[in-house]
């Protein structure tokens, strides 16, 4: 499955305030996932948890300004993050296995990366494939 959306704006509450896509095996907090995203700095992430209720994991990807695409690939227990500036030219951050179970949640994410502030994002394009 794959997933791809264009972040088209996130408010600058840190510098690693973050908007993306997320594979979630279910939804309690500590859940194995996989997720790409654009951070409010200027950069770009693909992070992780392979093991439920342990810390998640992070490759830096490369520099990337708003508005921009991220793109999410599974494969079997492999997922792949990737970013572009046009959604056609695409940088991979990271291929990582990540055991999960067949059927799992997909969907768009948002963080402030600062307890003491809100944050909003706007998406203006996502589409999903089986």
């Amino acid at each position: 499955g794959q997933i791809i959306a264009h972040v088209a704006s996130l408010q600058y509450t840190d510098p690693w305030a973050k908007a993306g896509i997320m594979f979630r095996e279910n939804l309690s907090p500590g859940a194995k996932h996989a997720t790409m995203v654009a951070t409010a700095g200027g950069g770009s992430a693909f992070q992780w948890r392979p093991e439920t209720d342990k810390l998640s994991r992070n490759t830096d990807g490369p520099s990337m300004n708003l508005p921009c695409w991220v793109r999410l690939t599974r494969a079997g227990d492999f997922f792949t993050g990737e970013i572009s500036a046009d959604g056609k030219n695409w940088k991979r951050v990271d291929r990582i296995a990540v055991p999960m179970a067949k059927k799992i949640y997909v969907g768009l994410v948002l963080t402030a990366h600062n307890n003491a502030a809100l944050n909003s994002a706007m998406f203006d394009s996502v589409s999903i494939a089986p």
